[in-house]
């Protein structure tokens, strides 16, 4: 699919520039009118006096001719000379078509047109011309303006031309000017109009803006607040604060929900937990379904516990009350118990490594040991969901002088090029998960503690080769308090 250009994008594919749009079509189109009206209407006026001069040259002429018709030809020839002689000056050259093809011109001494432009003129060199005004441009420049016109008495005609190189030089003139003076007005109309749009599209921008910077942390300072705002646009911004609000109160009862849920459920989960474990310890009298039984129902309380617990930590960090003191800890012995514990719990090889460089440094990172073990509890699970059976889970630390290293390697199935920025999500499931159970909340809850224990979480994976998750903490300053 072609994308489109530029320009078209900016014109078009927003508010302000499809008003910069409308409005400069909208200014050039009646530029352009105003200007060709104003020269049309010139031409009428010249053509229509024209006419007019044509016509009272023809009333007087008729009349001269026939107070002659009575005289011989050449009296009544030499007395049309004169009428026309009497007609033609500065402005109008006059001359006269006789039924006989006689042809009364005007010498080169009288009027405007030069007698060989004249002949040029003449009906029987265009016959089609008659009562039609006609314009004829010389190769010299001039311009003639002329028409020819029959008279009341059979036979005569009557011609005017007119030179209107000047007025032709002056529309010319008229027209660059005119095309100066619209394009300026055109070019400022333009730079007020965008200003004007500019002024009414900023308080969309801001509004743009500050549904842009909305997370569950703003959302109850969500407010706009526009100086003297045109008023369909104060009353989108007075909808949008309202619609903020009442968000604001849906996730406060939201949150506060999840967590008044999450205690009061996690202390009856913890008792029931606490029965099952000590029943399968101590009652020997169990048959083998009987024990698989609890041991189903006792790792479902777990799963439970743990899906509670990431519920609840979400809701803190939601209501900005995820407040976590960190302390110097060595994690080796951490490790080992939560190994221990998932080894337990899954019924899977896990094996734990940890390497340190022989100079004497402590080994330790700044964490917190509740949140570490439920972050390494959280990788270690989802590395069981989607690893082969009996394939081993391999947990690594690696300190040195620029910082330590857990990772979580698994041998499963990997995960897709195009998931890998999605894994953190909430609630996302990838496309390998449709047959494993689970919430979609463990990873995002790994990314929230490990960040808020100021250390980051990695992921490499590659489709078929497993996937390894690291989480890496800066050296730990010697004078940093315990």
């Amino acid at each position: 699919m072609n994308r489109p250009s530029a320009w078209r994008q900016h014109l078009l594919g927003s508010i302000e520039g499809q008003l910069k749009l409308a409005t400069g079509a909208v200014l050039l189109l009646g530029f352009g009118i105003a200007s060709l009206g104003t020269l049309w209407v010139t031409r009428q006026n010249l053509l229509h006096d024209l006419e007019a001069d044509t016509n009272s040259i023809n009333r007087s002429i008729t009349g001269e001719a026939r107070a002659s018709l009575a005289f011989p030809t050449l009296e009544r020839n030499r007395r049309l000379l004169q009428a026309r002689e009497r007609q033609t000056n500065w402005k109008h050259t006059v001359w006269l078509e006789l039924a006989d093809g006689t042809d009364l011109l005007p010498s080169h001494s009288e009027g405007s047109v030069p007698p060989e432009v004249i002949w040029q003129l003449l009906g029987r060199h265009n016959p089609a011309a008659s009562n039609q005004p006609r314009e004829t441009e010389l190769s010299d420049g001039t311009t003639v303006l002329s028409l020819r016109q029959d008279t009341p008495i059979p036979g005569l005609k009557i011609g005017v031309a007119q030179n209107i190189t000047a007025f032709s030089r002056a529309i010319n003139e008229q027209v660059f000017l005119l095309a100066i003076t619209w394009g300026g007005a055109l070019l400022l109309s333009l730079q007020i109009t965008s200003l004007l749009v500019k002024r009414i599209v900023k308080p969309l921008r801001q509004l743009g803006a500050a549904a842009a910077e909305v997370n569950s942390e703003t959302l109850p300072q969500s407010q706009i607040l526009l100086s003297d705002p045109p008023r369909e646009v104060a009353e989108l911004a007075a909808a949008y604060n309202a619609l903020m609000a009442r968000l604001a109160e849906a996730w406060r009862q939201q949150q506060q929900f999840v967590g008044s849920v999450s205690h009061e459920l996690r202390t009856p989960l913890t008792i029931i937990s606490g029965y099952l474990q000590r029943t399968l310890r101590r009652n020997d009298s169990l048959t083998p379904s009987q024990r698989e039984d609890l041991g189903i129902a006792a790792d479902e309380t777990d799963r439970m516990k743990r899906l509670l617990g990431d519920l609840l930590t979400l809701s803190r960090s939601d209501c900005s009350r995820l407040d976590l003191v960190r302390q110097r800890i060595d994690p080796v012995p951490l490790l080992q118990d939560v190994v221990e514990q998932s080894c337990q719990a899954l019924a899977r090889p896990i094996t734990l490594e940890h390497q340190w460089p022989a100079i004497h440094h402590p080994r330790q990172i700044l964490a917190c040991p509740d949140q570490l073990k439920q972050v390494l509890l959280n990788l270690i699970e989802n590395a069981d969901k989607y690893s082969p059976k009996d394939a081993p889970i391999e947990v690594n630390l690696i300190c040195n002088t620029s910082g330590s290293t857990i990772s979580v390697r698994d041998h499963g199935n990997g995960i897709l090029p195009d998931e890998l920025p999605l894994i953190f999500d909430r609630f996302y499931r990838g496309s390998n998960s449709h047959r494993q159970s689970g919430s979609g909340l463990g990873l995002s809850v790994v990314q929230l503690l490990v960040e808020a224990m100021g250390a980051t979480v990695e992921v490499e994976s590659h489709p078929g080769q497993g996937s390894c998750f690291c989480l890496r903490w800066p050296a730990v300053p010697h004078h940093h308090p315990a």
